[in-house]
């Protein structure tokens, strides 16, 4: 994902009209959304599954 894909994530968001969930975020997705500190701007709660974090500290 780049920033155009965090614009259209935040104008979904913004031109819905009503709630938009987003699913699923990829570990790269949580990093960038941390990143530009949109998480909250989106509203989403932004879990992501502790397996990945395990692997990686092998």
């Amino acid at each position: 994902i780049d920033t155009a894909g965090l614009q259209l994530m935040l104008m979904a968001k913004r031109s819905a009209g009503r709630s938009v969930r987003f699913v699923n975020h990829s570990a790269a997705v949580l990093r960038l959304l941390d990143l530009a500190r949109l998480g909250g701007a989106l509203g989403d709660p932004l879990l992501e599954d502790a397996a990945p974090a395990t692997q990686e500290a092998r």
